[in-house]
């Protein structure tokens, strides 16, 4: 039996951070410290530290790097988006991939790639 209930992981990081996760959907995917999930939905997705998912928002097979930010109503997928990027309030991305290859860089598989310092007109 590989199972002790004593036993124990050390980490090498000394303080723990917190997550919150409210009234919203984290199916299959990776949280890291101090993220937030206010009311949105996400699935087989990685997010970094201090990642903001607002009211409503759908992330499916997406990684978000430190502090990404994303609105109300946005619908993201198969998305990698580098630090600090805030995606806007009703944002789709990743699902009309001709419309998503005029504004960003995207891969032969059809992931989307957006920079750090990206800006959203």
């Amino acid at each position: 039996n590989y199972f002790n209930f004593f036993s124990f992981i050390i980490s090498y990081r000394f303080y723990i951070i917190e997550k919150h996760i409210i009234k919203a959907f984290f199916i299959n995917s990776i949280l890291s410290g101090g993220t937030i999930i206010s009311g949105g939905n996400v699935s087989r997705s990685v997010l970094s530290q201090n990642v903001f998912i607002d009211d409503e928002a759908l992330v499916e097979n997406c990684v978000l790097f430190d502090g990404v930010k994303v609105g109300k109503n946005v619908n993201l997928n198969k998305c990698i988006i580098d630090k600090r990027v805030v995606i806007p309030d009703g944002e789709t991305i990743g699902y009309d991939l001709e419309k998503d290859r005029k504004q960003f860089n995207i891969s032969k598989n059809g992931v989307i790639v957006i920079d750090q310092g990206h800006s959203f007109s």
